[in-house]
């Protein structure tokens, strides 16, 4: 998991309003709200960045350790890849 890419599912409409990212699902119209650090992992799933450089990043970004990061990372990837807002978890092609 840690060498996929992810990328947000582009019929989620959002916003980062606050530093809190507001998405909204085409699917069924509702609202749903990230914290800082899930609006970055939001942010971060551009198609090209892999789990693995996330993680990175909201070490360095928030100062937490390695394996709280990681565990945080791969939690919100797994929940979102599976709900209506479908974060996209890609084969890295690199």
């Amino acid at each position: 998991m840690l060498d996929k890419v992810v990328a947000r599912n582009k019929d989620v409409a959002w916003r980062v309003i606050d530093g809190e990212a507001i998405l909204i699902s085409a699917e069924d119209s509702m609202l749903h709200s990230l914290d800082e650090v899930g609006t970055r992992i939001w942010e971060l799933a551009d198609g090209a960045t892999t789990v693995r450089s996330i993680i990175e990043s909201i070490c360095g970004e928030f100062e937490v350790e390695d394996t709280q990061a990681e565990n945080d990372v791969l939690e919100f990837v797994t929940n979102l890849s599976s709900d209506k807002l479908r974060l996209l978890v890609l084969s890295n092609n690199t």
